[in-house]
């Protein structure tokens, strides 16, 4: 398996800790080698973690922890 980037697709940039909202609905597949980038450098998150009742998941990216709500698409900096 490799990781790629698409063009047209979806990524999240961290700056300055905020963080802009992705595609909402996304399944915890659809989430794992999503390429990150925050402050120049550039992370894969490799575990989804799906909370109780499939509401929001934690999202690992080597030393980053990001929290997306699937009803809105929105992500934070856990």
């Amino acid at each position: 398996m490799r990781l790629r980037t698409e063009a047209g697709d979806y990524s999240i940039v961290i700056k300055n800790g905020a963080v802009a909202p992705i595609r909402k609905d996304l399944n915890a597949y659809q989430l794992v080698g999503v390429i990150v980038e925050q402050d120049g450098k550039f992370y894969v998150v490799t575990a989804v973690e799906p909370a109780v009742g499939g509401a929001t998941y934690t999202l690992t990216a080597g030393e980053i922890t990001l929290t997306y709500t699937k009803a809105t698409g929105a992500i934070a900096v856990a």
